[in-house]
């Protein structure tokens, strides 16, 4: 749980410090940063709160975040369920391009023809119309 440094009575700096379930080291993976820059951007206009510092480890995630006493840490922290959510779909479409470059066949995903992993990375069609996900 966060730490609480009280400013005035009217504000209150949070020191937060979240990990990912069982310390698994996907938070830097292709495309979660920017889950996670999206997510926070979304809350803190939201909850109107001040971001004033963070860093995204492997596994964790540091924020220092100003808030008014009448906003609750609580909801910001809500922010969790919905970049979980999203991070573990991420997960799941990585998990499946990237099958070729653990078989040893390609270097990297988008190499491989008989796969959508170009699409996700250029946009550009295969030889099969993909419909895109649209998290």
């Amino acid at each position: 749980m966060g730490l609480r440094f009280k400013v005035d009575k009217t504000e209150a700096i949070y020191f937060i410090t979240t990990t990912a379930v069982d310390f698994q080291p996907v938070l830097t993976q292709s495309g979660i940063p920017e889950i996670l820059y999206d997510s926070l951007e979304f809350y803190r206009i939201k909850y109107a709160f001040r971001l004033n510092a963070y860093v995204i480890m492997p596994h964790h995630i540091h924020l220092l975040i100003h808030i008014d006493t009448k906003t609750n840490i609580s909801d910001i922290m809500d922010f969790k369920k919905y970049t979980s959510v999203q991070i573990h779909k991420q997960i799941k479409l990585h998990y499946i391009h990237e099958n070729p470059m653990r078989a040893g066949l390609v270097s990297k995903a988008e190499d491989y023809p008989f796969s959508s992993a170009g699409f996700y990375l250029t946009g550009e069609a295969g030889r099969i119309r993909i419909d895109e996900i649209h998290w």
